[in-house]
């Protein structure tokens, strides 16, 4: 595990995101809830098969989910939001909220300092 998740570990807790674009991507999504898993989101992950045009039901009841403190995480931007305005959409919900959030960038390196609310 990646030193900076598992810091972020001791303080917060990880809420985990995931989603592929059609119903037949299931190895897809297996992968990323695979990912999540395996860095310590095991107290809770939504998922969901859908197109990042349509509603993400589950992402809204992620972000409803979130509390002050916690971290929300995905294993690439693209399953997060649809547009750069999507994401700072997303950003200032989370900012709002007091959540972080922490994404994989490649090779086993996550990058959790992208955002953190009051830093």
């Amino acid at each position: 595990m990646h030193y900076l998740l598992e810091k972020t570990k001791e303080k917060q807790v990880l809420i985990g995101y995931a989603r592929v674009s059609t119903v037949d991507q299931v190895a897809g999504l297996e992968a990323q809830l695979r990912d999540l898993a395996a860095t310590g989101c095991t107290e809770k992950i939504f998922s969901e098969r859908v197109s990042s045009l349509a509603q993400r039901d589950q992402l809204a009841a992620a972000l409803d989910y979130v509390r002050e403190g916690d971290c929300l995480c995905v294993v690439r931007l693209d399953r997060l939001a649809r547009s750069t305005a999507d994401l700072l959409s997303i950003i200032a919900t989370l900012e709002r909220k007091g959540v972080s959030f922490a994404f994989w960038t490649s090779a086993d390196r996550w990058l959790t300092q992208c955002h953190r609310p009051g830093s």
